[in-house]
């Protein structure tokens, strides 16, 4: 008898409340965090503002795990802003988080 080694792929389809987000996934994914209010607003903000609707941290919900990496996303994607890229992500997220 000889043992077969096996891969394993986890994968995680839960997005809700608790699910944690990187500043990686926000400014390099272009993932669109959920905010418990004002969401179009910071939407449109992120959008036009180049990441500034993300710093929002009291419509985002100041008791997520995550609150601080998307305040921080917020700001790296600011940094960005003078390079296409910056712009590019500041918009796809921006118009994810308005059609949310």
């Amino acid at each position: 008898m000889s043992i077969k080694p096996s891969t394993v792929l986890v994968v995680n389809a839960y997005q809700g409340y608790d699910a944690k987000l990187s500043c990686s996934d926000i400014v390099c994914g272009c993932e669109a965090p959920d905010f418990d209010s004002c969401q179009c607003c910071c939407g449109c903000l992120t959008a036009f503002c180049c990441g500034g609707g993300l710093e929002w941290c009291c419509c985002y919900g100041c008791d997520k795990a995550d609150c601080c990496t998307v305040c921080c996303a917020g700001f790296s994607l600011q940094l960005l802003s003078p390079f296409i890229f910056g712009v590019v992500a500041s918009c796809i997220v921006g118009c994810k988080m308005m059609i949310d």
